[in-house]
């Protein structure tokens, strides 16, 4: 059975499908490379992708599930899931952009072990994009981190009530900081 072979959502060919996921993907690599459409793709920018791609998916539900009513509390928690998860990536991405390979799901410590001028990137991204979200005064980058310190873990588990509260808002402000923050490191890097 012919099919049609995508390449970032747009058709560049076709093969003959075997039937089998491995032998085809080795066809349609094939294809891509002979055809000068191959490009491989770098550890921290798989990280970088993985991590927009848990970020969209977490605002996707706080727009379509959340924010509109009647509200669905079944959302909250793989909101949470996927939030917490996108900036965890994030965070390993941004210190994998400084040649240092970090694991752990501590957002707080993954945070306070970036270094120095990637804390001060993420600082001055924090003036220019905190008066889009219009959040409390007293909120701080560093105290949000410390409520999703742990999040990822314990929101998979939410039936066990291991549960800290999380805010939305601050939430998805703490992703756009960290989306924005590798954007930056990554041209800076590429200069």
């Amino acid at each position: 059975m012919k099919k049609e072979i995508l390449l970032n959502g747009v058709a560049v060919g076709e093969y003959e499908s075997t039937g089998e996921i491995r032998k085809d993907i080795k066809i349609v690599q094939k294809y891509l490379k002979e055809n000068g459409l191959w490009k491989d793709v770098s550890i921290v920018d798989s990280m970088f992708g993985q991590a927009q791609s848990f970020a969209q998916t977490a605002n996707e539900l706080y727009v379509n599930k959340i924010c509109k009513k009647p509200r669905q509390p079944s959302a909250f928690s793989p909101f949470v899931v996927n939030a917490a998860f996108s900036i965890e990536v994030y965070l390993k991405a941004i210190h994998m952009l400084y040649g240092q390979r970090k694991s752990g799901h501590s957002i707080k410590g993954l945070y306070e072990s970036l270094n120095k001028e990637a804390k001060n990137v993420i600082a001055d991204l924090i003036k220019k994009i905190e008066p889009e979200y219009k959040l409390e005064p007293t909120t701080k980058f560093e105290s949000i981190l410390n409520d999703l310190n742990y999040s990822f873990v314990q929101w998979r588990y939410l039936y066990e009530g291991n549960t800290g509260t999380i805010a939305f808002l601050p939430t998805i402000f703490v992703m756009k900081v960290l989306d924005r923050t590798c954007i930056h490191i990554k041209n800076e890097h590429n200069k």
